[in-house]
């Protein structure tokens, strides 16, 4: 036995594995009940994380504890560990549901391991390997950990087949964030469903406590109702596809077009292969009382005066919409132009979204003030020596800002 995280986890032999693979793969689901597995050492994988069915949550805890190919691959990775950076994947058990990770690691010889992490919370249907091209490439330009995340209840961050999400499960996520980064990080991204932690953990940050992170970063923000009043808006085919899929249990993929249509045909096409089986196991009280949160926690008047939050739109997104996009990138909005819903997922398109980013976070960090666009500064700047000259006319009676 094995020590994963907080799970003991046998070894298990790759044939045994392959038949889980292959199992799973045929499955017109994103788990297999236990009850249809025949082979006991198959039955074996299936009850290392949620009792009872397989699923990518057995993979990665497997993972965490042996090397395996053929379950790299299962879960959408390379293999072998790409240039400049090993993989680890890792999982932590909170109560009845796991939160499964990948560490992308730098190798270079210039890498500190003690310098804050760079987290990724991963959207709905959305599995961390669907970004991991462009986050590898962050990682190995700023020579820093990104850690992937699957939220809760997506991917390998599995709950019971016969549970279901609410909020408490969908923020327990920070708990399993802050153990792993050993409570330092550095960009808390979130996408899109990943948005609501770290609202969560901007708002634990206003009240007073402990920060999880230096800039909580939510990229295509799910809107609470004062976000909606001010531009953001949840495109009405999302709530009249979602309203009837909850009161069945869960949320399944739906118009991939509106997610990924921005992507190549062939990354399209890779994409709905990957997000095709997901289920997201939500009812219509856990969705209603997610969405009642997100109210209680309205960003909108943090946006461009709280130098921590960093919020992300992308600037051809049909699923989260934002109006007068101009104006709220004078107030600080980070925009990815082009980008459809998930541009940060795919292949060539994550690489392109995450490395603009990463150029936008500099531009703001670095300095760290709101960015804006070269004109709206020089109407600042010309607005401020006005006041000044306002001010030196009315007070110091025309004599000059030296005085003489």
């Amino acid at each position: 036995m094995l020590v994963s995280g907080n799970l003991c986890v046998r070894v298990f032999d790759e044939s045994a594995i392959l038949k889980a693979v292959e199992l799973l793969h045929e499955s017109s689901k994103d788990y297999v009940d236990i009850d249809d597995i025949g082979d006991s050492s198959v039955r074996g994988i299936a009850n290392v994380t949620t009792e009872g069915t397989l699923d990518m949550g057995d993979f990665f805890a497997i993972l965490s504890s042996q090397p395996s190919k053929t379950l790299r691959t299962a879960l959408g990775f390379p293999a072998d560990d790409p240039d400049g950076v090993s993989l680890e994947f890792k999982v932590r058990h909170l109560g009845g549901h796991v939160v499964a990770m990948v560490r992308i690691i730098p190798t270079n010889s210039t890498y500190d391991p003690n310098q804050p992490k760079d987290v990724h919370i991963g959207g709905l249907w959305h599995t961390a390997s669907v970004y991991s091209a462009g986050a590898i490439d962050f990682a190995i330009k700023e020579n820093r950990e990104m850690i992937l995340v699957d939220s809760i209840g997506v991917g390998g961050s599995a709950i019971a087949a016969n549970d279901t999400i609410d909020y408490d499960k969908i923020v327990s996520i920070l708990r399993a964030i802050e153990s792993a980064a050993n409570g330092k990080v550095r960009y808390l991204f979130g996408h899109s469903l990943g948005s609501l932690p770290v609202r969560h953990a901007f708002w634990q940050k206003l009240s007073g406590e402990e920060s999880i992170a230096e800039y909580y970063v939510p990229i295509g923000v799910v809107p609470g109702p004062l976000e909606e009043r001010a531009g953001f808006k949840m495109n009405p085919w999302f709530s009249q596809f979602s309203t009837p899929n909850v009161l069945f249990g869960n949320l399944a993929p739906n118009s991939a077009r509106r997610f990924f249509g921005n992507h190549s045909k062939d990354e399209q096409i890779s994409l709905r292969e990957r997000t095709q089986k997901q289920r997201y196991p939500i009812n219509l009280f856990g969705f209603s009382g997610a969405l009642l949160e997100i109210a209680n926690r309205p960003l909108i008047d943090f946006i461009g005066n709280d130098p921590s939050l960093i919020v992300v739109m992308t600037g051809d997104d049909s699923v989260m919409e934002l109006s007068n996009p101009e104006e709220w990138k004078r107030s600080g909005i980070i925009f990815l132009t082009g980008g459809d819903h998930s541009c940060m997922a795919g292949e060539e398109a994550s690489k392109k979204y995450w490395e603009e980013l990463r150029v936008a976070l500099h531009e703001r960090t670095d300095l760290n003030l709101p960015y804006m666009e070269p004109d709206a500064m020089m109407t600042r700047l010309k607005a401020e020596a006005a006041l000044a000259l306002e001010f030196d006319s009315k007070f110091r009676g025309n004599v000059g800002l030296t005085g003489e």
